[in-house]
C-alpha cells in the first residue's frame, strides 16, 4: 500500500492487538495500528529489528519516511556499535539535566574505568 497522509488518515484502528501497513514506496517502512493510536515503524537488519519513529499526526509522514530512510541506510547493526567511552559521553551528556552532580561524578568515575572496546564485547570484569 503506498502510505499518504489520505490512507493513513483512513486506516481504520485495531479493535485488538496491533495491525501492520507496510508503503510501497519505502521498503521496511510502515505503520502500525493499535486501539488508541497509529505510530509510524520501520523494520530492519537481518534479524528484522522493529523500531517505532513516532505517532501520527505528531510526527508527519515526511518526517518519518525520511527517517526510516537515514535509518535503513545504515551501516549493519555489527558495523554500528558503539565503544564504551562513547557511549558514556553520550549518555552523561544527556543526563546532566535530570542527574544530581554527585550521581554523574561517580557514574563518571566508574564508567569511563573501563576500557574502551565495542560494547558488545563489554564484560561484567571490565566494569568492577
Amino acid at each position: 500500500m503506498r502510505l499518504t497522509d489520505v490512507t493513513i488518515r483512513a486506516l481504520p484502528l485495531a479493535p485488538t492487538g496491533s495491525k501492520k501497513y507496510w508503503d510501497d514506496r519505502t521498503p521496511g517502512f510502515g505503520i502500525r495500528c493499535t486501539a488508541k493510536s497509529k505510530s509510524f515503524i520501520v523494520m530492519f537488519g537481518k534479524t528484522r529489528q522493529l523500531q517505532t519513529l513516532g505517532r501520527y499526526p505528531d510526527i508527519s509522514l515526511r518526517e518519518a519516511r525520511q527517517e526510516a530512510k537515514r535509518i535503513l541506510a545504515l551501516k549493519p547493526q555489527k558495523n554500528r556499535l558503539e565503544t564504551t567511552r562513547a557511549a558514556v559521553r553520550a549518555y552523561m551528556e544527556d543526563a546532566e539535566t535530570r542527574l544530581r552532580h554527585n550521581t554523574l561524578r561517580e557514574y563518571t568515575r566508574h564508567l569511563l574505568k573501563a576500557p574502551d572496546k565495542p560494547l558488545d564485547a563489554m564484560t561484567k570484569k571490565d566494569i568492577n
